[in-house]
């Protein structure tokens, strides 16, 4: 098996179907699976493979019990059979040589990891990789000059790399609540650690960016998120500038104390410091955050 494509599901029925639907319309030279990743209840699961079960396509249904999006890729990541991992969503609308695109160039650029541009469904703007501005917002690229340029981070639901790679990076942190923000420490992760991540400037994949908040992340667990990126990356300097951000915010209190109660934390930013190769400051200065 060439690739596989893993799908976090959370019920949303309708948007699975136009994503496998465009899977089984286009062109592509490579062997794939479709490993859905099913956070929702067994009935709906089965009924999505028994109306798919004519298509020429591998389709895998794992259920999952209540995990967070990250949590949801990995499980999915570790049920793989293809040389290659695609981590996308059921908002995803796949084109022709898409798959076969992306591995080339990820071939051809020397990355480590290779994300497609994103063409917003609802706006028609395209996206080519995104950075941060200094608030931590994030922002998409416009068109980069070459076909595959370097770029600071990817969406979670456009992101391919070998299988091995993704093993030995140790796939995504855990410590997220529910949905968001683990995606950048990835592609974050990724920089500090020395490796490359790039943009595939002429694949582009659809995406429905208008969606409703399925996970029901509040904003708490949002600005946890966010520390929780932080905390588990970025020196004291960066990190006390992080907080300066947050703290006037209304869930800012509330935030922290779920960050101090865990403690599993404390390892992993052991272990992230001992294997960063690349400082903050020549990060951020080359992405002109």
């Amino acid at each position: 098996m060439d690739v596989s494509i893993i799908i976090p599901w959370k019920g949303e029925e309708d948007y699975l179907n136009v994503t496998l639907e465009s899977l089984y319309n286009t062109k592509n030279t490579m062997d794939f699976e479709v490993v859905i990743v099913s956070n929702f209840n067994i009935e709906e699961s089965h009924k999505i493979l028994d109306l798919n079960k004519e298509r020429n396509v591998h389709i895998r249904m794992v259920s999952a019990n209540n995990l967070s999006i990250g949590q949801a890729r990995n499980l999915g990541a570790a049920c793989a059979r293809g040389d290659y991992l695609f981590f996308g969503d059921d908002h995803l609308v796949f084109t022709d040589y898409s798959l076969d695109n992306l591995v080339i160039n990820l071939q051809l650029s020397g990355g480590n990891c290779i994300t497609p541009a994103i063409e917003d469904t609802y706006t028609g703007m395209v996206g080519y990789g995104g950075t941060f501005n200094k608030h931590l917002d994030y922002l998409w690229h416009s068109k980069p000059l070459l076909p595959t340029e370097e770029v600071l981070l990817a969406p979670g639901y456009g992101i391919l790399m070998k299988k091995s790679f993704f093993q030995e990076f140790k796939g995504f942190n855990e410590n997220f609540m529910k949905c968001g923000v683990e995606d950048y420490e990835f592609s974050l992760r990724l920089w500090f650690f020395g490796y490359k991540l790039v943009v595939d400037s002429e694949t582009i994949l659809k995406h429905s960016s208008i969606t409703s908040n399925l996970y029901k992340v509040s904003h708490s667990e949002l600005i946890y998120n966010y520390l929780v990126l932080s905390y588990l990356l970025f020196d004291e300097d960066s990190l006390s500038r992080v907080l300066e951000i947050f703290r006037t915010n209304y869930h800012f209190n509330n935030a922290l104390s779920l960050l101090m109660e865990r403690s599993s934390l404390i390892e992993d930013r052991k272990n992230n410091l001992h294997y960063k190769t690349v400082e903050d400051k020549k990060l951020f200065d080359k992405f002109s955050i």
